[in-house]
């Protein structure tokens, strides 16, 4: 992963590199003044994605338009001096960072220097600051789009997440039953805990990165909509977070009971029926039966068989919120994304 994301930055900066030259270049042959900034516009313009760099583009046509409008107005009237100048940085910086758009601060300061070097704001001055801006810009987008996209493999990084999840169900199932076994050697639970514990930080871990992928992947496609492999990964991250309150209810309980393997066995189902395209109703409808199970079992005998029931009994409720995260991803899902990534169409 580390490869590919060296790969990406060197994509960006060779794309930069040139682009830069490509603006700096055509500003020359258009003999326009200070040409050079071209390249600068350009440096600030291209972005890791195809998608953030159009976005901010759009904001710095925004930001350009109101620099020329507030340099004619704050020079031709206070007159082309350093304080003329502060005060234009001062209302422009202001105003796009009430905006929430700083980003574009900087590019249309050093643009309004120019104004402020040659003492003039004639339309002739505009126009050429305006050339700068179309060339350092619309050459910094062209080449980022025309540039090459690393490719991800969403199956291969949907089913090593899946794996390590399954992974996950089969071992709060063991530990439900009283086993402790890793790799087919059995340990005391207190090893156990702290095995399912570094497993759970490496999935977290896992899903972080793999979702850093996949959004700066869908980001660099700008006509197909790809949302749907963001999707399927926030909803399993959500399930995560459940996974670790199972978990963390498993701690409590002081052995095996009846009901403790009766919901082993709900787990074990779902590590079975476990995959992208199952909507779980079948799997939730049996989480019902489960809890009226629960409701009209016997009344615990003592202290300690309660407070493991009522354990077990937040372990289904939050099996069964998992498994509604997965309902409601189901059926959020478009008739388009259905086909193609459920039926293959």
């Amino acid at each position: 992963m580390k490869n590919l994301s060296a790969k990406m930055n060197l994509r960006i900066n060779m794309e930069i590199a040139i682009a830069m030259a490509i603006s700096i270049y055509i500003s020359y042959l258009m003999d326009l003044r200070y040409a050079a900034a071209a390249g600068i516009i350009t440096l600030a313009t291209v972005q890791n994605t195809r998608k953030e760099t159009i976005k901010l583009s759009i904001k710095r046509l925004f930001g350009f338009v109101w620099m020329v409008i507030l340099s004619i107005i704050i020079f031709n009237n206070y007159g082309f001096n350093v304080i003329s100048y502060g005060g234009f940085v001062l209302l422009f910086a202001a105003f796009f960072s009430f905006l929430d758009m700083p980003e574009i601060i900087s590019t249309n300061a050093v643009m309004a220097t120019h104004f402020l070097d040659t003492g003039n704001t004639s339309m002739e001055m505009v126009v050429n600051e305006t050339w700068i801006f179309v060339i350092g810009v619309g050459v910094g987008v062209v080449v980022n789009i025309l540039g090459p996209v690393f490719s991800i493999n969403f199956d291969k990084e949907k089913d090593e997440l899946d794996t390590r999840i399954k992974r996950m169900f089969d071992l709060l199932q063991n530990k439900l039953r009283g086993i402790y076994q890793i790799v087919d050697k059995q340990e005391v639970v207190e090893l156990y805990d702290i095995y399912i514990n570094n497993q759970l930080k490496e999935i977290k871990k896992y899903i972080n990165e793999a979702h850093k992928r996949l959004t700066e992947h869908s980001d660099n496609l700008i006509f197909t909509d790809e949302n749907y492999m963001i999707e399927y990964f926030n909803m399993r991250k959500e399930q995560l977070a459940f996974l670790d309150k199972i978990f963390e209810s498993t701690k409590r309980i002081d052995k095996p009971r009846e009901e403790s393997k009766i919901i082993a066995d709900y787990i074990n189902k779902i590590i079975s029926e476990y995959h992208e395209t199952n909507t779980v109703e079948g799997l939730l409808e049996e989480g019902a039966n489960l809890r009226e199970y629960f409701r009209k079992s016997k009344l615990p005998t003592d202290r300690e068989e309660f407070e493991s029931r009522a354990r077990l009994y937040m372990i289904l409720e939050d099996i069964i919120s998992l498994l509604h995260i997965k309902r409601d991803f189901a059926r959020s899902l478009t008739k388009e994304q259905i086909d193609k990534y459920w039926l293959g169409g």
